[in-house]
């Protein structure tokens, strides 16, 4: 990866990682109290609820999360233009989008409780548009700080109100109106931001503005097939089992999400960076096998100690006397981590390297296998364990291995050619290491916090013994952790 590109990312990345860090503690606190207070019926009624709002969401942004980040990293002097068009042409989409979702709770008969709960999230559609476009423009110029800051605010907010509120004894509604009121504050903060880096903004272009969706379409189709493919599970459980085994599934899928965020943070802070490169293409394979190499050295210990502390992890959570069946759940997808975390840094190399056409093919033919699948598992977990969630999970891990297999069918040659399985090897390698050490300290007795920081150890000990990570990346490793990088600040006041 070049030396300029190289740094770039791994400050986006710090800044990123910092503010998860920052979300994740506030996040936690709720997680901990939410589910144990609504228990597992009413907190499947919310999950149901931000999931199809969710899925909503997708629509509104219309594929800005890489055509307004790409066109802006590209041509950073027509940001504003960009900006103010694509925010005009979200505006409408969002009203379009919370009128429909109305009408589809009627249609599908939701209780009333739902339909509230899907009424008070569904008016953050207006603005979320708005929201997107702004975080897609900090991206595009590589100044991730700012939208965090909105990010940080939203997430303690929710939190510290949440908590009060469920105190008093509100319900899913009630909480339903806190994420819309925060969610709003947030906008409001990186609206400010925003405002002091663009300036006077140019009037609105509405033919530009459609001409700004026209180029956006073939990234929203990918996106909204993918968001389909990967929560439709909820929407079907919804239809094919109770609110209760949605509480279940939506507690496992709540701590899966939570651990994407390395991939999540990796692949924000370099689709900017590929993007500019794209024409490149020793430059762009180079970066492309090295975040690959990074995703599954991170990702392997993850996936490693998922599926080995589940069982304490949800009862320290969530409890067992309401989500014991998640447990299950949790392991299916800790099965298929890895897939997700290999399957986002291909898709941000094809979506800069302008694929997108052929990523929305692929993403829409997972829906097809996703649906499939999930007539078939859902009621046969449901009949055999008990819990259908199983079968939503299963099927969300097979289609994420279709979705692999398509990327690679789809990938440039020249981007991956050349790879070698010597760093991957390794990470295996590393990672049977940590979860013989990890089960065995299980079975012996030994508390899972222990073991967990032993196996961890271990993973970390091996991959240094077989020299899976080489000096230079370890100094662009520590630059990305947010107090290394205060405490060089410290030292080079000196």
């Amino acid at each position: 990866m070049p030396g300029e590109a190289a740094k770039s990312v791994s400050r986006t990345i710090g800044v990123l990682s910092l503010t998860k860090v920052l979300t994740w503690i506030s996040s936690s606190a709720l997680m901990f109290v939410l589910p144990r207070f609504l228990g597992p019926e009413e907190y499947g009624r919310l999950f149901l609820g931000t999931s199809i709002v969710m899925i909503l969401g997708v629509v509104v942004d219309f594929g800005r999360e890489y055509s307004v980040a790409k066109a802006i990293s590209r041509e950073r002097e027509k940001a504003g233009w960009i900006v103010v068009n694509a925010v005009s042409a979200r505006a409408l989409i969002g009203v379009a989008a919370y009128i429909g979702m109305i009408i589809f709770a009627a249609v599908v008969h939701y209780p009333p409780e739902v339909r509230l709960i899907l009424i008070i999230l569904g008016i953050a559609l207006f603005w979320r548009g708005a929201s997107g476009v702004l975080w897609s423009f900090f991206q595009g110029i590589e100044m991730m700080k700012y939208p965090s800051y909105g990010g940080i605010i939203e997430s303690f907010s929710v939190a510290i109100l949440s908590i009060a509120a469920l105190m008093a004894g509100a319900g899913a509604t009630t909480l339903a109106g806190v994420m819309l009121v925060c969610g709003f504050i947030n906008f409001l903060v990186c609206s400010g931001f925003a405002w002091r880096l663009l300036g006077r903004l140019p009037r609105i272009d509405w033919h530009e503005a459609g001409r700004l969706l026209k180029q956006g379409f073939p990234y929203f189709l990918n996106s909204l097939f993918g968001i389909i493919y990967y929560r439709v599970g909820t929407v079907m459980l919804s239809l094919m089992t109770s609110d209760t085994v949605v509480g279940w599934y939506g507690a496992a899928i709540r701590l899966f999400d939570i651990l994407m965020f390395i991939p999540s943070i990796f692949s924000i802070s370099v689709f900017p960076v590929l993007a500019r490169h794209w024409e490149d293409k020793d430059a762009l394979s180079r970066m492309t096998k090295k975040s690959i190499d990074f995703i599954l050295l991170a990702g392997i210990p993850i996936a490693v100690g998922t599926i080995a502390f589940a069982s304490p992890i949800i009862n320290l959570i969530f409890g067992f006397k309401g989500y014991a069946h998640s447990v299950a759940v949790m392991r299916v997808f800790g099965a298929g981590l890895l897939l997700v975390y290999i399957d986002m840094m291909l898709g941000t190399t094809l979506l800069a390297t302008d694929k997108q056409r052929q990523l929305s093919i692929s993403a829409f033919l997972a829906i097809f296998v996703n649906v499939g699948l999930n007539f078939w598992l859902i009621p046969a977990t449901q009949a055999h364990f008990g819990n259908g969630g199983i079968g939503a999970g299963i099927a969300t891990v097979v289609t994420e291995f279709f979705i692999l297999l398509t990327m690679l069918a789809m990938m440039p040659r020249h981007i991956l050619r050349g790879s070698t399985i010597g760093v991957q090897m390794k990470a295996i390698a590393a990672g049977a290491a940590m979860g013989l050490v990890a089960w065995g300290m299980l079975a012996a007795g030994i508390h899972w916090i222990a073991s967990g920081i032993v196996s961890c150890g271990v993973y970390v000990g091996v991959v240094f013994l077989l020299k899976a990570v080489q000096p230079h990346e370890l100094s662009l490793i520590s630059a990305a952790i947010p107090i290394a990088r205060f405490f060089a600040r410290g030292k080079s006041r000196q």
